[in-house]
């Protein structure tokens, strides 16, 4: 098993260079093979889940970045980034919007962010700052 996850990280760092994708790709494709290394059956319900399911997977999502911060600094940056070209949004719909992004990097779909912001905003105002 180790030697799977050692051969995905070199894989990893082959596939991931700049010029190829770009950081926060980068970045979910490092927590999704942190994930995968604890148990793959996560991915697919976190994949297909629902915004409203957010609270369930946000523990291991941040595991993981932590994780990965603690090897490469790329994930950090990547998402710090992320969070200042966003900073008129509050945490919670940041956090979110990068939720559903990483469902659309796992289903390879295209990311909609007009779509994933409507539905944090509408997720905040129902739920609050919990």
């Amino acid at each position: 098993m180790r030697f799977i996850i050692f051969v995905a990280s070199i894989i990893f760092f082959i596939s991931c260079t700049p010029s190829k994708k770009n950081n926060l790709e980068c970045c979910f494709k490092q927590i999704k093979i942190k994930i995968e290394s604890r148990s793959d059956t996560i991915l697919n319900s976190l994949k297909y889940s629902s915004i409203n399911s957010y609270g369930n997977y946000s523990k291991i999502i941040h595991e993981s970045v932590l994780e990965n911060s603690k090897q490469n600094l790329d994930c950090s940056s990547a998402i710090d980034s992320f969070m200042i070209a966003n900073k008129q949004n509050s945490i919670t719909v940041n956090n979110l919007i990068l939720f559903q992004q990483f469902q659309s990097y796992l289903k390879n779909e295209k990311f909609d962010f007009s779509n994933a912001y409507k539905k944090a905003l509408k997720y905040e105002k129902k739920y609050g700052n919990k």
